[in-house]
């Protein structure tokens, strides 16, 4: 008999088997998967910080896991939404455990009111949403695409193109925490960018960083990953874009080119290039063996697809948005 239950968080062994089940679900049918790392996914259940409610949930049968479902709940903006992910490994698909699982988040997430639900479905180069899956299974649910970005993957190590600093601009970087005199710079980049950044049709407030949100970042992020960070600032000593990678603890072969963000006042300089390069440098310093770097760009973002072609990043697949509300 199948049983859909909330894990506790505190299990290991029932919260290492959910984390199978999301890895596996995840991982089949893509060429370049980036699933978050166990040791990312257990701190943040674990010690849940201020903005985000994470709820994990198993699918069991015959005291196995056999599906996982996330239900994240943001608590400080889009407050009327849920992101649901549902992963089904292989050999457990085609008998109603991601029916089961949806119809329990369906009900779940109306008890806490949230109309708006949110989903991200990865489909590989050569398949497309009416082909695949997960999309399929999406808009069967009432779903509708309002989002799409190109999954990127660069190999490493790769030449990193040398992009000369404009006159007066200053670079500055930094791995692990933001140094204390770039806290506001920091925080003022990531906002303008929640602000800027092509969303689609996503429903989507701004993220409004401070200090305090840079520091509560800083000490999650740090439980699961390196974090590496160039930032540039304007003559007149304002900061002017960013842009931040994560290597994972516990990933040999991975890393995650996060935000590259250049404000509109200061674009055409190719200072996009600028950034990416310092901070492509700075990651031979942390990379050990990984040999692969993921991002993710928007297709109506022709300037930042235009730099991860030059920077030798290639498409392995596209992940669309999809919410019904």
């Amino acid at each position: 008999m199948l049983e859909i239950n909330e894990v506790d968080v505190h299990d290991d062994a029932a919260l290492r088997a959910w984390h199978d089940a999301v890895r596996e679900g995840e991982s089949a049918g893509r060429a370049a998967p980036m699933v978050f790392t166990y040791a990312s996914m257990a701190a943040s259940f674990r010690n849940p910080g201020p903005n985000t409610r994470r709820l994990p949930v198993a699918a069991v049968e015959a005291g196995a896991t056999v599906g996982a479902l996330l239900i994240d709940m943001p608590l400080r903006e889009d407050l009327t939404t849920a992101v649901v992910e549902i992963n089904v490994p292989p050999a457990h698909r085609e008998r109603g455990v991601g029916e089961a699982l949806w119809q329990w988040a369906d009900a779940r997430t109306a008890v806490e009111g949230r109309p708006v639900l949110s989903v991200e479905i990865n489909v590989p180069a050569g398949q497309t949403p009416v082909t695949w899956p997960g999309s399929r299974f999406a808009e069967r649910h009432g779903f509708r695409c309002v989002h799409a970005e190109d999954h990127f993957v660069r190999t490493l190590p790769a030449p990193v193109p040398d992009v000369p600093l404009p006159a007066g601009y200053e670079l500055f970087t930094w791995a692990g925490r933001c140094p204390d005199d770039r806290v506001e710079d920091f925080a003022a980049m990531r906002t303008t960018m929640s602000q800027d950044v092509p969303a689609g049709e996503r429903t989507h407030d701004t993220v409004v960083w401070d200090a305090e949100r840079i520091r509560v970042g800083d000490e999650r992020v740090a439980a699961g990953y390196l974090s590496v960070v160039s930032l540039l600032r304007t003559p007149e000593g304002d900061p002017a874009g960013y842009t931040q990678i994560l290597v994972p603890h516990e990933d040999p072969e991975n890393a995650l080119q996060e935000d590259t963000f250049v404000a509109r006042a200061h674009r055409g300089r190719r200072l996009a290039g600028v950034l990416k390069s310092a901070n492509l440098i700075q990651l031979e310093e942390h990379r050990g063996q990984r040999r692969f770097l993921h991002t993710w760009t928007a297709g109506d973002n022709p300037a930042m697809q235009r730099v991860n072609e030059a920077y030798g990043f290639r498409v392995v697949e596209q992940t669309f948005t999809y919410e019904r509300s």
